[in-house]
Order: C-alpha cells, then sequence, then structure tokens
C-alpha cells in the first residue's frame, strides 16, 4: 500500500502562510471570469443560469482545497499546480524534495489538466 510522504514541519508552516493569499487569488480569478460571463452577449436568463452552475461547480473546488490537513498537503498542492492557481515560483520556501515531486506534476498539467481556474465553462 502506498504511504504518502511525511510532511515536514518547516513546509506545513510554509503552506498555512501562504494558503490564505492563495485562497483570495484564486477567488479573485474567479470573481474576475465571473464578471466576463455577466458582460457576455448571451440573454440575461443564460447569463445566470450559466453563472449560477459555474459558481455551483467553483465553490464545490475551492471548499475542497480549503480542507486541507497535513496529510493531504502534498495532494492539494499538487491541486492547486494543475489547476493553475499557483505555479512552481509559488512553491518557494518549500523543501527541495517537496517542489521537486510538485513540480513533476505541474510538468504532467497540460495532458491531464482540468480546466483553468476562471477558464469558461463549456457545458
Amino acid at each position: 500500500m502506498y504511504e504518502p510522504p511525511k510532511v515536514r514541519e518547516s513546509d506545513w508552516k510554509v503552506f498555512r502562510r501562504k494558503a490564505p493569499q492563495w485562497e483570495q487569488a484564486c477567488i479573485d480569478r474567479l470573481n474576475q471570469a465571473y464578471i466576463q460571463l455577466l458582460r457576455g452577449p448571451e440573454t440575461p436568463a443564460e447569463k445566470f443560469w450559466t453563472l449560477r452552475r459555474r459558481v455551483n461547480k467553483d465553490a464545490y473546488w475551492i471548499n475542497d482545497l480549503l480542507e486541507v490537513g497535513r496529510s493531504t498537503m502534498e495532494s492539494q498542492l499538487g491541486l492547486l499546480l494543475r489547476a493553475g492557481a499557483i505555479t512552481p515560483e509559488d512553491l518557494d520556501g518549500f523543501s527541495a524534495d517537496l517542489r521537486g515531486r510538485l513540480e513533476a506534476v505541474y510538468r504532467d498539467r497540460w495532458e491531464t489538466a482540468e480546466p483553468e481556474i476562471g477558464e469558461k465553462d463549456e457545458g
């Protein structure tokens, strides 16, 4: 059975310091995407229902990101990288081994990524 690497105390402290900034940046990107959606050429009803679907979907995703414990920190960082919410530069301050594992996730992002935060939902 796979055992995730133990989280270093120093990495956990860096994460707790940076996570609120990343949360605000994610929400800001979402807000900007919603503004663009509302400025679009669709009818008011189409805008409303599209926005409603997006907010529900995004709230679910953001909530998952905010419920991070020490045991899920690394996988959540990987999700943030894959979603484009953070970049490898945002990993400054974390240990070299954690950065290396996470940067491997980032390199694979284009093959397996979900739509970026704020990307238009075509569904």
